[in-house]
């Protein structure tokens, strides 16, 4: 902010979705590729790219989002189905890059856009029908728990 000069961080056309981490040290991104889904990240600076995950593709590619949990411990995904349409939020561990579905919408609904709240107690995500054609925010524990629609107070 506020210099002259702006670092190029990537090269790949297919990346997508960059997200601080809290510290601000590190991007987190996506890479598309036909045969897969990756999520990297890289220092803020510039430096080596390092990938966390890798899963199926999608085919709704601007149905995605990555957010980091305000500890820095947790990446709140959009994990794709093999089906390559229905997707779910998940959770990515940084400390050992394992995953755990977080949600689990039927098989008319998709969720993604994931957002966690201030305090990272909650996370906030989209879930539309597999059409697109409705949609409704939903707030889940990020423990887990049965998502709900509706909304967080300031405090939350």
């Amino acid at each position: 902010m506020g210099g002259e000069n702006s670092i190029r961080l990537t090269n790949n056309p297919a990346d997508r979705f960059p997200t601080w981490s809290p510290d601000g040290r590190q991007i987190a991104f996506y890479r598309y590729s036909d045969d897969g889904t990756g999520i990297y990240t890289i220092p803020a600076l510039g430096g080596t790219e390092h990938r966390i995950y890798k899963g199926p593709s999608n085919t709704w590619l601007d149905s995605s989002g990555l957010a980091w949990a305000p500890d820095g411990e947790t990446i709140a995904f959009t994990e794709n189905n093999k089906d390559k349409i229905h997707c779910h939020i998940a959770l990515l561990s940084l400390g050992d890059f394992s995953t755990h579905p977080l949600t689990w919408p039927d098989d008319m609904h998709m969720d993604y856009l994931p957002v966690y709240s201030p305090n990272g107690h909650f996370i906030a995500f989209q879930r539309d029908n597999v059409g697109g054609t409705t949609g409704d925010i939903y707030v889940v524990p990020a423990r887990g728990g049965e998502p709900k629609p509706g909304h967080l107070r300031p405090s939350e």
